[in-house]
C-alpha cells in the first residue's frame, strides 16, 4: 500500500514537473522567437544598407503573417523577374480553357528579339513549338522570344490585371 502510494506521488510529482516544463517552455520559447526575429531583421536591414544601389525587400512569416519590409515602396525595374508574372498569366488562361500548353506557335522572325534565348536562331518560319515549350524556354533559358510570343498570346493588360488581383499593383508589364 505504502509502496503504491509512493508511485502515484512520484508519477504526480513528475507529470508536475512535466506540465511546470511545458508551461515555462512557452513563454521562453516566445522569447526566442522574438530574439531570432529581431537578430533576422536587423542583418537584413545591414544587407540592404550595404547593397550597391537600391534594394528593397518584404518577408512574409507564414505563421503569424507578420511582415517585415524594406523600402517597399521604392519602385525597381522588374529584368527577368516580370516573366514569373507572364507565366502565371499563360497557366491561369489555360485552365480557364482559352487553349491548351499542347498547342502550337509558329516562330516568325518578326517575333525575335536580341538579348538571351536561343529562338532567335529559328528564323526560318518553319519552326513551331508549343505553348509549354515556350514557358519552359521563358523560364530556363530566359528566353525573350518566347517570352514576347507569350505575351502576345495572353495579352499584357491580362498579365497586369491578374498581378492587380492578387495585390501587386506596383508589379507592372510594360
Amino acid at each position: 500500500m505504502m509502496r503504491r502510494r509512493m508511485i502515484r506521488l512520484w508519477a504526480l510529482g513528475h507529470g508536475m514537473f512535466a506540465v511546470a516544463g511545458v508551461l515555462v517552455g512557452f513563454p521562453l520559447q516566445e522569447e526566442n522567437v522574438r530574439i531570432i526575429r529581431e537578430k533576422t531583421e536587423a542583418r537584413l536591414r545591414e544587407i540592404v544598407a550595404s547593397a550597391r544601389g537600391a534594394m528593397g525587400l518584404v518577408v512574409v512569416d507564414l505563421v503569424n503573417g507578420e511582415r517585415l519590409a524594406i523600402n517597399e515602396n521604392l519602385t525597381f525595374p522588374q529584368g527577368s523577374a516580370i516573366k514569373i508574372p507572364i507565366l502565371m498569366e499563360v497557366y491561369k488562361q489555360a485552365h480557364e480553357g482559352r487553349f491548351r500548353l499542347t498547342d502550337r506557335r509558329r516562330v516568325e522572325r518578326a517575333s525575335m528579339v536580341g538579348g538571351s534565348g536561343i529562338l532567335k536562331e529559328f528564323g526560318d518560319g518553319m519552326s513551331e513549338l508549343s505553348i509549354y515549350d515556350l514557358c519552359v524556354l521563358m523560364i530556363v533559358l530566359s528566353d525573350n522570344t518566347a517570352t514576347n510570343m507569350l505575351i502576345d498570346l495572353v495579352g499584357m493588360e491580362n498579365v497586369n490585371r491578374t498581378m492587380a488581383s492578387l495585390g501587386l499593383v506596383r508589379t507592372r508589364l510594360q
